[in-house]
């Protein structure tokens, strides 16, 4: 059984002993493979140092996650992986088991494209708030109701969620095969957002592992964080790149126009500055869009 870690870096010397340790604490196997975004913290010199067993892949430009990843993907199905786990720089797993317990299940669970430990914030005392929201409260069925499992001491071993935050990501190298890597219209936020639409256009699910956990430090990511996270024009390419849904992009074009022309008339100045802003933002990614859009749909590994 052959896995490759694939961990992004870019100015994170905060994380790195916690991040890589805990794969080398593993009890399964693991090949960790590191690309570096062009650090200006000292990251190379100081994995150079420190984890020779790390592969390590300069970058001489800032890739953004979802390019760096698909060179980490590349590297990974090019040496014959059978698994690729993702880890974010400032996360790392709390047990020995996580990677090879995710693998057994992926076995066991072939309908399953992800699969992801159980994420908490870095303080490890709380579940991260996306896995909150998309987890623990997104269905009223019994078979998915994580809480009532939990508080009635009947854990389920995996719970289907329809996301989970790419910082820990177990994915068979037979669903990159088929779904490719991550889109590079996304530099970098939204890009798990298109690659789980993807996933599920092909048919699979999304799982969590609520048996071991990983640590994803939120608490301590730069104040741009949030405000980036945020932008608008990431939902516009979440919203608009998912091939689950059709798109006329000339109907969403005139939209936008007749929203500018009822700011205008109406004097609603925020309407008509956004309205303005996604016009423009839509004409120039449409052609992007498309091929993005055209791309994603053939069974391939597209991007890699």
């Amino acid at each position: 059984m052959s896995i490759y870690a694939i961990i992004i870096t870019y100015n994170g010397m905060q994380w790195y002993e916690r991040c890589f340790s805990s794969l080398q604490a593993s009890n399964m196997p693991i090949q960790i493979v590191v690309i570096d975004n062009a650090s200006s913290d000292g990251t190379v010199d100081f994995i150079k140092q420190n984890y020779s067993d790390i592969h390590l892949i300069e970058s001489k430009e800032n890739l953004g996650f979802a390019k760096a990843n698909n060179i980490g993907m590349r590297y990974a199905l090019d040496n014959g992986a059978d698994y690729v786990f993702l880890l974010n720089q400032d996360a790392w797993i709390n047990e020995g088991s996580t990677i090879s317990r995710l693998v057994e299940l992926s076995h066991e669970n072939l309908d399953y494209g992800i699969l992801s430990p159980l994420q908490l914030y870095g303080s490890g005392q709380r579940i991260a708030q996306d896995t909150q929201a998309y987890y623990l409260y997104q269905s009223n069925e019994v078979k998915d109701d994580f809480v009532s499992d939990i508080y009635f001491k009947r854990p389920k071993e995996l719970y289907e969620t329809q996301y989970v935050c790419a910082a820990s990501w177990l994915i068979p190298i037979d669903i990159i095969k088929k779904t490719g890597g991550f889109d590079p219209l996304f530099y970098h936020y939204g890009e798990d957002d298109n690659y789980i639409q993807r996933i599920h256009y092909w048919g699979y699910k999304i799982g969590i592992c609520p048996e071991v956990t990983i640590c994803h430090d939120y608490e301590n990511r730069p104040a741009s964080y949030t405000s980036k996270n945020l932008d608008w024009k990431k939902y516009i390419l979440i919203n608009f790149a998912n091939i689950n849904i059709k798109i006329n992009f000339s109907n969403l074009l005139k939209i936008r126009l007749r929203n500018i022309l009822f700011g205008t008339l109406l004097l609603k100045r925020k309407l008509l500055k956004q309205s303005y802003l996604e016009y423009k933002y839509l004409k120039s990614i449409k052609n992007a869009l498309m091929k993005s859009r055209a791309e994603n749909k053939i069974q391939k590994p597209s991007w890699l």
